[in-house]
């Protein structure tokens, strides 16, 4: 599991590094902390894939490596596969999204548990 930080907005826990949690990151540049914070991602982003991604956008998300005597931390859990408005992320995308947005990917995991469907 990521190392959890707290939210400089919120005060919920987050492993994002930036300190923000993906609820508090607002998509605009009005303000100069904004303007500045995606200025550094696009800069940050290993890839240069992900820039600007709308995490609400993704879709129909599988997972898999999951382990569940590594229950609650599932370690070794990846995106197989997701949608992206409308189409296939590839595995640059993916691996960018994982490697960006952990504390998102494990709530997604959390959330949709795969292995009671």
């Amino acid at each position: 599991m990521p190392f959890l930080t707290h939210c400089h907005d919120c005060d919920k826990p987050t492993a994002n590094a930036h300190g923000l949690c993906d609820l508090c990151v607002e998509p605009t540049t009005a303000d100069e902390y904004n303007a500045q914070w995606f200025k550094d991602k696009i800069v940050l982003s290993k890839k240069g894939v992900l820039k600007m991604l709308k995490l609400e956008e993704i879709e129909d998300i599988v997972f898999s490596g999951i382990d569940h005597t590594d229950y609650p931390d599932y370690s070794d859990a990846f995106i197989e596969s997701a949608i992206y408005r409308g189409r296939e992320m590839d595995d640059d995308e993916l691996d960018e999204l994982q490697d960006e947005y952990p504390e998102w990917v494990y709530n997604q995991l959390m959330e949709h548990q795969p292995w009671n469907e």
